[in-house]
């Protein structure tokens, strides 16, 4: 894993974005940005030489370096569940409603794989299992510029997740807490840990856009996604006795 520093290094030096972007006429605004956000692009020598100059640091004070990779994956394999008293077949589509207009609490294994060494000098992999938890039901009300009649709902509240350790349904040993709370608290510096979580994000909200919000009937465009780390919460039976949104399957084995 390789990223660059230079957000932590403008915030140590109380520096904004616009102030370097004036201070370095070669380099544009939008280019900046895309450095600060650490979105995968390609850096040439002649911009790191540029930052390095004005910042007054070495290339290795600009970039940060751990020894393995590290994906975040949802199982998509398993279609999204809907069950009768929560979808209705309404004109070909799938309309989420019952007699309390709400979607069920659900949850989805996340799965963090931590990977290093090539197929020469042979891989060595650990899976990290984790839980989204959306805890309470999302209840879904008439759109206020349309009636039943309509068939047109939006939902009363954003979406809430919280991150749990492991699969609600089974109990967490004592030997995988240690692993992952060293590998989440010790092995990662806490730039790789931020960027970590923002790959949690990205990927539970790729696949609700891909599967929640695809369902017809409903507005979401009020509604947010909110995402809050409790890896010790105990879930609430009522959860883990439901379906879930997606069926656990066949979690990668470590090597």
């Amino acid at each position: 894993m390789l990223r660059n520093r230079l957000q932590e290094i403008l915030n140590e030096r109380g520096l904004k974005n616009a102030r370097v972007a004036q201070d370095i006429p070669e380099l544009s605004r939008n280019v900046l940005d895309e450095i600060v956000n650490n979105n995968d692009t390609a850096i040439p020598f002649a911009t790191v030489n540029l930052l390095c100059r004005y910042l007054n640091i070495k290339p290795a004070d600009f970039f940060e370096y751990l020894p393995f990779d590290v994906t975040v994956s949802v199982n998509t394999d398993v279609d999204f569940y809907c069950a009768d008293n929560f979808c209705t077949e309404i004109n070909d589509g799938l309309l989420p409603v019952n007699e309390n207009f709400q979607i069920p609490a659900f949850y989805l294994n996340l799965y963090v794989v931590k990977q290093s060494g090539t197929s020469i000098t042979g891989l060595t992999k650990r899976v990290f299992e984790l839980s989204a938890v959306m805890e309470a039901p999302l209840k879904l009300l008439p759109h206020p510029e349309s009636d039943l009649s309509d068939n047109l709902f939006q939902p009363s509240q954003d979406i809430d997740f919280y991150i749990v350790l492991g699969d609600p349904l089974h109990e967490v040993t004592a030997i995988e807490r240690r692993e992952f709370f060293a590998f989440w608290n010790e092995t990662l510096t806490p730039g790789f840990r931020e960027e970590l979580m923002n790959q949690i994000q990205s990927t539970i909200s790729s696949y609700i856009h891909a599967h929640l919000l695809t369902l017809p009937g409903i507005d979401w465009s009020q509604c947010a996604l909110h995402i809050t780390y409790e890896f010790d919460k105990k879930v609430d039976p009522i959860i883990t006795s439901a379906p879930r949104l997606i069926e656990k399957v066949n979690t990668p084995d470590p090597d």
